[in-house]
């Protein structure tokens, strides 16, 4: 009885569809976004300015092997910072060309029309960048007459920034997901102040 067990685990069928399973398994890995959990005074350290924003279109194209969209923003208010009045353009990684897509997981996730709030940091030849990626935006959700932030879903796993420290105790996106709209323009205005006044 187990030698015809330990037979058929070791048939050549069985070795390559375990082998396929391990690597497709092993790729759908490969694909998920890490990034190190970045606290609230981190994020406004490296931004340049904090706005809420409606985004009113998106072009994506290609840069080489990689789809780069860019979003076109309305600023709606400043919070802190240089928030640049009018319209700008933000850059993410990943996007639709034609009948090919390319998802970046941890990236800013934008949607026509959908307000967030979003921490910015200047780019090059005038196109800005969410600063750490998606942990810098946060959707607005509308609920008895106020807003709540509400963090990207597809942030993929954080890290720690030190060791030993749990990710709840320093990230930023689980610092101000749930909170009202005025108590985080609060927080991210007296953060500010005492952040770029040193």
């Amino acid at each position: 009885m187990t030698a015809s067990v330990r037979h058929k685990i070791t048939s050549p069928a069985s070795l390559w569809i375990t082998a396929a399973l391990s690597l497709l398994i092993a790729s759908s890995h490969a694909h998920a976004s890490v990034s190190v959990a970045a606290s609230l005074d981190e994020l406004l350290r490296d931004s340049t300015s904090v706005a809420l924003v409606t985004p009113l279109a998106a072009r994506a194209e290609w840069q080489g092997r990689r789809i780069v969209t860019y979003h076109r923003l309305r600023v709606d208010s400043s919070v802190s910072g240089d928030a640049p009045p009018g319209e700008v353009i933000v850059e993410t990684l990943g996007g639709q060309v034609g009948k090919i897509a390319q998802r970046v997981e941890g990236e800013p996730d934008f949607s026509r029309g959908e307000p967030a709030l979003v921490f910015l940091r200047a780019g090059r030849e005038g196109a800005l960048f969410v600063t750490k990626r998606g942990q810098g935006q946060f959707r607005l959700r509308a609920a008895a007459g106020r807003f709540t932030l509400l963090r990207n879903a597809e942030l993929g796993k954080l890290l720690p920034a030190r060791r030993g420290v749990a990710p709840r105790a320093e990230a930023a996106v689980l610092e101000l997901h749930g909170v009202a709209l005025e108590t985080a323009i609060a927080r991210i205005g007296q953060r500010w102040g005492q952040i770029h006044a040193r």
